[in-house]
């Protein structure tokens, strides 16, 4: 196990981890494959990604008692450093050797940082890729072998690798996209405190452009930005719904299972009637004027 103290996997309140995510603690006494693959699916299917604290100017404690705090008792979601450093602490706390590693998100036509949070798992004799926080990837884990592919969700997913050792990690059926790169390299905790405060203040990163919730299900991602909420399914098709600011805390506790304080709710549907607001100005302001297209880090 990682003894780094600021991981302090012995802080995270497993029993409370474990019914949080749906799992009885009889059905991960073995740190094989298969128990991987079931606790990275229920994590994925209980902790959505989301920028909430962001939103309302909370500060984001990625220590391990931050994490138990909000993620696992007051039932809420996070971006990726969050929920994987959330998730090698259970697999830690569970028997697995983990490594904390940061991946460089694929965009078109530029560089980027390493931005995204990312594990390496080494379970019965395999490493695996592990990420329950890149919205449009894996639903499990994937070996960390050359060529090595998986189908999930209606995706086939691959991971190759460079000459020069570089990972890539991308998704090569029904359609073709790169999805993210790296090195393998375990980083230390202030590396991932640093991913989180630039992931904020980095006009390129979803969890700095206002709000955004995402989580996905076996045919379905769902992601709401601001007040407009679209759902993609595997295929492709997409259904677009605009919804009230008012609605929006009720549609976090519902849809996405985020469970807001009073005060935390008003304060929210105020700044999404602000940023609305500062949206449509912008588009008055910008009607009939050509905007350049460029990509977007979409989590």
């Amino acid at each position: 196990m990682d003894r780094d103290p600021r991981w302090a996997v012995e802080e995270l309140d497993l029993e409370a981890y474990l019914d949080r995510v749906d799992i009885p603690a009889s059905a991960v006494q073995q740190p094989d494959a298969d128990t991987l693959a079931r606790l990275h699916r229920h994590h994925i299917d209980t902790f959505p990604f989301e920028n909430v604290d962001y939103v309302l100017g909370t500060a984001v404690n990625v220590s391990m008692r931050g994490l138990n705090t909000k993620l696992v008792h007051k039932r809420r979601g996070g971006h990726c450093v969050e929920l994987n450093l959330l998730f090698a602490a259970a697999l830690q706390r569970l028997g697995y050797r983990v490594e904390r590693q940061a991946a460089r998100v694929s965009t078109l036509g530029r560089e980027s940082a390493r931005s995204h949070a990312i594990l390496h798992v080494t379970a019965g004799g395999t490493t695996w890729l592990a990420d329950t926080a890149f919205s449009l990837g894996l639903l499990a884990p994937l070996p960390l072998k050359l060529g090595a592919q998986a189908e999930q969700g209606g995706k086939t997913y691959e991971v190759t690798q460079e000459n020069d050792g570089e990972w890539i990690l991308r998704v090569v059926s029904p359609e073709s996209r790169e999805l993210y790169r790296f090195r393998d390299e375990q980083l230390n905790w202030y590396d991932f405190d640093m991913i989180s405060t630039w992931g904020k203040h980095n006009p390129g990163s979803p969890i700095g452009r206002g709000l955004f919730v995402a989580r996905r299900t076996e045919s379905t991602h769902f992601a709401l930005r601001g007040t407009t909420l679209t759902a993609t399914d595997h295929a492709g098709n997409r259904s677009v719904q605009e919804i009230e600011a008012s609605q929006v805390p009720k549609l976090l506790c519902g849809e996405f299972g985020i469970q807001l304080t009073d005060s935390e709710t008003s304060a929210l549907v105020q700044k999404v009637l602000e940023s609305d607001s500062a949206v449509r100005t912008k588009h008055n302001d910008s009607a009939g004027q050509e905007t350049p297209r460029e990509a977007v880090d979409v989590r």
